[in-house]
């Protein structure tokens, strides 16, 4: 995901950060660390989410550049 900034992908490091730390303390209650791993469960979604349309967007560029390599060949 070069190149990629928006909130998603600048929040996932604080986000890993922040399970890193939930998962550490010993007082967290089982509530807490459901909320966190649903925390970066819905992280890791979104992140996906952008890889995908990355991915669609590069295949529709690439079938527009053969398009137009066909159309002038």
């Amino acid at each position: 995901m070069t190149g990629v900034s928006n909130p998603t992908t600048d929040s996932a490091p604080l986000v890993l950060a922040e399970a890193k730390k939930a998962f550490a303390d010993d007082s967290l209650i089982e509530q807490g660390l459901r909320d966190i791993l649903q925390t970066v469960k819905d992280a890791i979604a979104s992140l996906e989410s952008i890889k995908e349309s990355q991915s669609a967007t590069k295949i529709d560029n690439l079938k527009e550049v053969i398009a137009k390599l066909k159309a002038n060949a």
